[in-house]
């Protein structure tokens, strides 16, 4: 009688273990699922991010060519470019760092690319606002391109560049 109880109480406690070790594998699974899912939601989120970034800095009035007051769709006047160069950097931490957040945004010019008749500086592109987390604290960078016109109202000409926004996702 003492020998079948203690093995009834063995089969229990067997019973007991596996049932513990299906529900702790159950647990490591669902974890893994929801950090893979909460790794997609950031993801989007990143990519949604950076076409809102995108959508703001195409549309701001200090960039924005305008003729007879009326403002034009991506396009870019290159007069603007050099003082709101200098806006941005004076005014990056109170005012443009909750528009863009961690943000690269950069104007490139790309036709014609003539180096006696350059319109950026040296090399062609301005940098207008940067703001970029160390590279051990950088999780993903997502890039968003936009074509653009570089309007001259000066010498009356226009060129193709483009609008360059890169969002970091930072820890």
């Amino acid at each position: 009688m003492k020998r079948k109880s203690q093995i009834q109480m063995g089969e229990t406690i067997a019973i007991l273990i596996i049932f513990i070790l299906f529900v702790s594998f159950g647990l490591i699974f669902y974890a893994r699922m929801m950090e893979q899912g909460n790794q997609d939601k950031r993801e989007e989120s990143l990519e949604l991010w950076a076409v809102q970034v995108a959508q703001k800095a195409s549309f701001l009035p200090e960039l924005q060519c305008s003729e007879e007051n009326v403002r034009k769709d991506n396009c870019i006047d290159l007069l603007k470019i050099t003082k709101a160069a200098e806006i941005f950097d004076q005014r990056k931490i109170d005012y443009y760092y909750p528009m863009f957040g961690l943000a690269n945004i950069t104007i490139i010019e790309i036709f014609p690319n003539d180096p006696t008749d350059i319109h950026l500086g040296t090399d062609n592109y301005v940098e207008l606002y940067t703001e970029i987390p160390p590279n051990d604290k950088m999780l993903k960078k997502e890039s968003t391109f936009i074509p653009i016109t570089l309007k001259d109202y000066a010498n009356k000409k226009s060129y193709f560049g483009i609008l360059s926004v890169e969002v970091y996702l930072s820890k």
